[in-house]
Order: C-alpha cells, then structure tokens, then sequence
C-alpha cells in the first residue's frame, strides 16, 4: 500500500478510499457488537434526530468495547495522522488525539444531509481535524454513501445550503474499506435508494490543543482503561487533561498519563 499516494489525495482533493482493510469476518464482528450496543443510540430523541436525519447513531465507542480500539489505533491511521495531524506544528512532531468515536446506521431510504464540514472553520491552513470511517456496509450512490466537493477543503468559506455542486463525487468503498478525509472537506451523506440499512464506524481525530466531544479521560471505564497501551492513552488524551492550578502543573502537556481511578 503506499501511504504517500493516498496522503497526497488528501492534502489535493480532502479524502481518499483505501478498499479491502478490514476481512468480512471483521466486519460481521463490528456489526454485531454495534447492534448488541443499540441500546445506546439516542435514535429516539427528537433533537438528535433532526440533526442526524433520523439516523441511528452510537457515541463513544471508545466506552463500549476494547474492540473498537484495534480501529482507534489501526497502524494506517496512526501513519496518515502522524503526517496529517502534526504538519505545520513545531518540528511537525505535536501530538494528536481522538476526538469523538461514534458508530452511525443512516437506515432504509435515508435522505440526503446538507453538505457541511467537521472543522469548524472553512479553509484551515493544515488539516486540523482527520475523519477516519470505517465501512460496515457498501458505500456508493445507490446506498447514499457519503459525496464529497474535491478540493473544498482549501476554500475559505460554506458550502450553501441545499444546494448541488456539478463536481459532487461519490466515491466507490466496499465494506471493509476506510475512507479518510480532512475535516475541512465539504461532504455529506447521500440519498439512499434501497431499503437497507448502512453501518460505518466513524472516528476523528484533531490536534492535541482542541476540545473532545466528550470528556474521555474520566468517562472511560476502569475495566477498559486498564487494558490499554500508552500510545491508545495519548491517543484518548491522558496527557492533556488540564491541571486543576499551578501547583499542580504548569504545562499543557503532562509527562505522564492522568489516572482518573487513584
């Protein structure tokens, strides 16, 4: 595989499509831990489900199950990341962290979501925020999958609302495929034409200065915190947790991992 190419792809056009990563057996095996968990989706709730389109989504993934981590910490995201997520930074060597780990089911007939992007600010310097998604279930036009407006994430401004762009692209991803794309890229998921639902495992990643979607670091559970390497805890953000006052620190970054059990 050559990570440099699909790097390349990211920094000219936003993303790329890495096909055949994860065996069917894998995928089988995401899907059924993620439909055990349903019982976590806030699918119901009226607020949600405006601002999903009705989707089912699963948050922090990182909570449920030491599985999810082999998709967290998987070798190619952490090469693309080290590239992507350090550049510009000083000596290109700051870290990066997870910031959200959701798992989401848009449904039968799904209709399209406005394009939009997760970076906040249109037309960073550098990639700031890195989505990785993982596909659980064929991603192309018919099935809705996620479009993209290729080189979007260098213009400084939104995508308009409701409106179609002539250079929308749908990329081709199989399951068990990982599409990865600068947050800054416009993107949204497409219209799905067949009554079938449509799992993807959708982690992203930022700068270790950014704010998490949720507080990881004292919402992991013990039983899971123990089982993880020091790189899946840097990842999470053991090392940035702020200091509560100057006496007990005076760097952003801490030297060794926050323990929120002792």
């Amino acid at each position: 595989m050559d990570l440099k190419k699909h790097i390349s792809k990211i920094e000219k056009n936003g993303f790329t499509v890495i096909k055949s990563v994860l065996k069917p057996k894998d995928v089988e095996e995401y899907k059924k831990i993620l439909k055990l968990k349903s019982n976590y989706s806030d699918q119901n709730s009226k607020k949600v489900k405006k601002f999903h389109n009705g989707a089912e989504v699963i948050y922090n993934l990182q909570n449920k199950d030491i599985l999810f981590y082999n998709l967290i910490s998987h070798k190619i995201v952490m090469k693309i990341g080290n590239i992507l997520l350090k550049k510009g930074s000083y000596l290109n060597e700051e870290p990066f962290i997870l910031c959200q780990s959701t798992a989401r089911n848009p449904g039968p007939f799904a209709k399209q979501q406005q394009l939009h992007i997760d970076s906040n600010l249109p037309g960073l310097p550098y990639c700031f925020y890195m989505q990785v998604m993982w596909i659980l279930d064929d991603f192309n036009q018919t099935s809705g999958g996620t479009r993209f407006v290729p080189g979007s994430h260098k213009f400084k401004r939104f995508a308009k609302n409701e409106f179609k762009y002539s250079n929308e692209v749908y990329p081709d991803a199989p399951k068990g495929s990982v599409i990865i794309f600068d947050g800054g890229v416009w993107h949204g998921g497409g219209e799905s034409k067949i009554n079938s639902e449509r799992w993807m495992i959708i982690n992203t990643y930022c700068r270790w200065f950014l704010k998490q979607t949720f507080d990881m670091p004292r919402g992991l559970p013990n039983s899971i915190f123990k089982k993880l390497d020091d790189c899946q805890k840097e990842l999470l953000g053991f090392k940035c947790v702020p200091a509560k006052n100057e006496f007990e620190r005076k760097t952003r970054i801490s030297e060794d991992f926050f323990n929120p059990f002792k």
